[in-house]
């Protein structure tokens, strides 16, 4: 199977199975509820699958739970940052407990960020992110 196949299969299936905090920040994210920012949730960007997107802002928001702790995640989190820091996207990351305990101060840090002026994102490698037409 092609990697875009299987990166979208597996955001299919991260959203059928998706966490408690991402259930509660995508109610507050969709239907550009959020400074009226539009938010996609769990889209494949090379080959990771990021939690929530805004494409407009180039802002990816990525949920993390506690083992996100652990120093392998940490690596693969560092390497997913930079990868899409490189394509000119800004990473939030927020842990479960600020999004179930507070959700009015994370909509409060992504509505100052959408209050910056974004830049354009650098072009994602042949193959990789929006469809082109054949």
């Amino acid at each position: 199977m092609k990697t875009r196949n299987r990166m979208t299969e597996i955001a299919r299936d991260l959203r059928r199975r998706q966490t408690p905090a991402e259930i509660a920040l995508w109610g507050l994210l969709r239907n550009r509820q959020c400074h009226g920012l539009k938010f996609r949730r769990q889209v494949a960007v090379g080959t990771f699958v990021i939690d929530f997107l805004c494409s407009d802002s180039h802002l990816a928001i990525e949920v993390d739970g506690g083992i996100h702790q652990e120093p392998k995640q940490v690596a693969s989190d560092s390497n997913r940052d930079a990868y899409l820091r490189e394509h000119g996207y800004t990473v939030i990351r927020f842990a479960n407990e600020e999004i179930l305990g507070n959700p009015a101060g994370v909509i409060a840090v992504l509505e100052r960020r959408a209050r910056r002026q974004p830049s354009p994102p650098a072009p994602l490698p042949k193959g990789e992110g929006r469809k082109t037409k054949r």
